[in-house]
């Protein structure tokens, strides 16, 4: 069973834990603000965006989910081929890449963001 992952968005902590299921905390008084149901079971990494607009998780289910944070609901969902599970590493500096490991190739690859239809960080 994976560890409880975090990671801070929007100057917000968010919370995974391993019934897939995330808490947004707030850091100054420990207060729950929002429980959200993460489909698909636990996420493994959580990274908030520079802007704080987005969040992307990682999950038990090889997929790649990132979140508009104004809403806590998810925008893509993308599993790479071949991942039975999803590590994700972190969004550029100038948001417009997320990195995460490739099972299937065996290293890293980059999502681009910003492309027609694809969110902004």
């Amino acid at each position: 069973m994976p560890y409880p992952s975090y990671g801070f968005v929007s100057g917000r902590l968010a919370v995974g834990i391993p019934r897939g299921k995330l808490f947004v905390i707030d850091p100054r008084t420990g207060a729950i603000e929002r429980e959200v149901l993460v489909p698909g079971g636990a996420a493994l990494r959580i990274f908030g965006s520079a802007s704080g607009s987005l969040m992307a998780t990682g999950g038990m289910d090889g997929v790649i989910r990132l979140w508009d944070t104004a809403t806590w609901t998810p925008l893509v969902q993308q599993a790479p081929p071949g991942n039975d599970f999803a590590i994700i590493h972190g969004f550029s500096s100038d948001g417009s890449r997320l990195l995460f490991y490739e099972r299937s190739i065996g290293g890293f690859a980059v999502v681009r963001l910003g492309q027609p239809g694809a969110p902004r960080g």
